[in-house]
Order: C-alpha cells, then sequence, then structure tokens
C-alpha cells in the first residue's frame, strides 16, 4: 500500500489541489480589501502594506512589485511545456498511434504560443 503511494506521488504533484486555490484567494481577498478600505493601488506591493506601511511606495515596493512579474513570468514559462508534454502522454494513453516526441509537443506547444502572443 505505501509503495502505491510513492508511485502516485510524481503523477499527481503537478496538480495545484487546493492550496494553490488558498493562496489566490488569500491574495485576491488582501487586495479587494485594501484597495477597497484603504484607498491602496492593485499592485502585488499591497499585500504587504499591513506588514511594512507606507514603505511599499519606496523602492521596496518598486521590488516586491519586480519579483511579482518575474515569478509569474517564470511560472508561465515552466507550465506551458509541461502542460504540452502531459497533454501528449494523455494522447498517446488514449490513442496509441500518436507518440510521446519531441516534434508533436513541438505540433502542439506552436499553435498555443501564436494564439497566446496574438500573432
Amino acid at each position: 500500500m505505501l509503495n502505491q503511494f510513492f508511485n502516485s506521488v510524481p503523477n499527481s504533484s503537478s496538480y495545484p489541489g487546493l492550496h494553490a486555490w488558498v493562496v489566490f484567494c488569500l491574495v485576491g481577498l488582501t487586495l479587494a480589501v485594501l484597495a477597497h478600505r484603504e484607498g491602496l493601488p492593485l499592485s502585488f506591493k499591497t499585500c504587504f502594506y499591513p506588514l511594512i506601511g507606507n514603505t511599499i511606495y519606496t523602492w521596496i515596493g518598486d521590488v516586491i512589485d519586480s519579483l511579482a512579474v518575474a515569478v509569474v513570468f517564470i511560472n508561465f514559462c515552466m507550465q506551458l511545456p509541461l502542460s504540452v508534454s502531459q497533454l501528449n502522454s494523455g494522447l498517446n494513453y488514449l490513442i496509441e498511434h500518436i507518440p510521446r516526441k519531441d516534434y508533436i509537443q513541438v505540433s502542439v506547444h506552436t499553435p498555443r504560443l501564436r494564439s497566446l502572443l496574438n500573432m
């Protein structure tokens, strides 16, 4: 039984589950409350207002916003190829004639990038 559990963990680790949605809800709720009650801007540095106060308007707030943008960009760059790989594996499981090869993943990946970049 324990062996089956350890074999299933890599297959389910890419699903964000409930804990990722809790983080999204906390950030959204914090932004909504502080923007409504305090009149603060809707940027990520606003979430740190209860911790650091008006320091969010200095260079520290700019660093927080820059890090937030960088993390979102890195997450986007990591998630897109992983989802294409997962799609290719699922198609291989359902239709045995579709191999798990790089050229299949590139053919799925390229139209997605074009639609996301509005080319």
